[in-house]
């Protein structure tokens, strides 16, 4: 039971420098605001990013706006990702809706039909 105690302390100590040890010098501080997903971002859109980058780039822009970094480069992300949903939003595109256009053309057709059979 000692050994166990006493490993138990020994452990808390060696794992403890790890996690408190400082840089004095300031170096090897990375910037999070120029991350390899904020790149990747802000060249190709936040929808080329994977299911996997995406919590990455929130988290990273996150810690880019807690260091007291420029906002700049997420706000500029966000903002064209918009701006390229805005315009192709105006153009409806896909199957979906051409889906849609068939069903609302069945649907006219259909109560179209009953009224006519009705009368």
């Amino acid at each position: 039971m000692k050994y166990i105690i006493k490993i138990t302390i020994l452990g808390l100590i060696v794992l403890s420098t790890g996690i408190f040890a400082q840089n004095p010098e300031g170096k090897n501080k990375v910037n999070p605001c120029d991350s390899v997903v904020f790149q990747k971002a802000q060249k190709y859109g936040l929808r080329s990013l994977s299911i996997k980058e995406i919590p990455v780039y929130y988290w990273n822009r996150y810690r880019c706006k807690r260091s007291g970094h420029s906002t700049k480069h997420y706000a500029y992300i966000e903002n064209t990702q918009l701006e390229t949903d805005s315009k192709n939003a105006n153009n409806p595109k896909g199957w979906t809706s051409t889906f849609i256009y068939l069903v609302t053309i069945g649907i006219v057709t259909y109560s179209i039909q009953q009224s006519v059979t009705n009368l």
